[in-house]
């Protein structure tokens, strides 16, 4: 494993996936739209313009500027204020970090979202860098934002240990070259063993890794 690490942060270093969820569903159903079969997997890697883009095509009569609104004002209290880390998440940054490893994290959730999140919760600071998909203009299901992460941090893709909880993040990520690691969360469950079985490794807890170790 290298000792480049980059990570997404809801469902992976936070347990936000619940507000994080809930701020995209109640669009769908204060417009009376049913959710579509995997609309959790769908979504997670599009971020909020990426999802507001993809309601709009699903029949929402709205616009994105509108739509993200919405959706801060749903979730923005939480991340400042409410959303915690998971279980050991802190511990094993810090672990890696005092390893002399190199720390990033990439995520769907926007600035005024991850970055108060992060630096309440005593971590930000660890990282060498904290990037919003928005912040590349492309979402996590498109093989050219890791490519582009790459880029940034001065290294070739297979260098980097990539740690999320989406399936379809995981499988880009792969496909970009990176080092997939699946890690658990609640929201995800059901793809768990396509995860295990698609990626390098497959972390269930941190706590427990760090007891493993």
């Amino acid at each position: 494993m290298s000792n480049i690490h980059l990570f997404d942060m809801d469902g992976v270093l936070t347990d936000s996936m619940r507000p994080w969820v809930d701020k995209m569903l109640q669009i769908l159903d204060a417009n009376g739209i049913p959710h579509p079969d995997g609309l959790v997997r769908t979504i997670t890697p599009l971020g909020d313009r990426g999802t507001a883009a993809y309601f709009i095509r699903h029949g929402v009569q709205s616009t994105i500027e509108a739509l993200v609104s919405e959706m801060d004002a749903v979730a923005m209290g939480n991340y400042r204020h409410h959303i915690p880390l998971k279980a050991g998440a802190a511990d094993y940054v810090r672990k890696l970090k005092a390893a002399g490893s190199r720390l990033y994290v990439l995520t769907a959730s926007a600035h005024r979202m991850c970055d108060p999140c992060l630096k309440r919760n005593g971590i930000y600071d660890l990282f060498d860098a904290v990037w919003s998909t928005e912040d590349f203009g492309r979402t996590k299901d498109d093989p050219a934002i890791y490519r582009m992460v790459a880029e940034k941090i001065g290294c070739q893709p297979h260098e980097i240990t990539f740690y999320d909880d989406n399936l379809c993040a995981l499988k880009t990520a792969q496909e970009a070259g990176l080092v997939a690691v699946g890690v658990y969360d609640s929201f995800s469950e059901s793809d768990t063993p396509e995860i295990m079985r698609l990626t390098a490794g497959y972390i269930r807890s941190f706590e427990d890794e760090l007891k493993g170790e």
